[in-house]
């Protein structure tokens, strides 16, 4: 059995509510762009920090590298987990055409909700990968640490 709701008029907190949920869907995208590019940054200075223990000195591979396994595989897994983390931050960023009939709400609304999914999908995949390279190099500092 259906029932009929009486209508009213909404509460300053209730327009306040909807008002902050229509700012934070209006914004989204670029929150979604702007942790992309901070993910890219934050590889490049992960990256910057494994070729300078990569490379330190005047002999490759450093004495401190030879013969230690531990480290060498934290160099390989921390160079993987940035390098996908960073791929996966540039398909966030990474311009698209999108088609859909701009007289139609429904249409752009589905072509809307697809680009944030795609967006968010991707973005959790960077942020996964560059926590699990932030292991990898805690973990290549450690066997380092634990090999002097």
């Amino acid at each position: 059995m259906s029932e009929v709701l009486e209508g009213r008029e909404p509460t300053q907190e209730e327009k306040a509510l909807t008002a902050l949920f229509a700012e934070i869907e209006k914004g989204q995208i670029e929150l979604l762009d702007g942790a992309a590019k901070r993910v890219i940054e934050l590889n490049t200075g992960l990256l910057g920090v494994v070729f300078a223990l990569t490379a330190f000195g005047n002999q490759f591979p450093p004495p401190y590298l030879q013969g230690n396994l531990f480290a060498k595989v934290g160099i390989v897994l921390t160079l993987i987990c940035s390098l996908g983390a960073t791929f996966f931050a540039l398909q966030v960023v990474q311009p698209r055409d999108y088609s859909y009939n701009r007289y139609r709400l429904d249409e752009m609304r589905s072509t809307l909700a697809d680009i944030l999914r795609k967006k968010s999908w991707a973005l959790r995949r960077a942020g996964f990968l560059f926590f699990c390279g932030s292991l990898a190099l805690g973990f290549l500092i450690a066997a380092l640490v634990l090999g002097a």
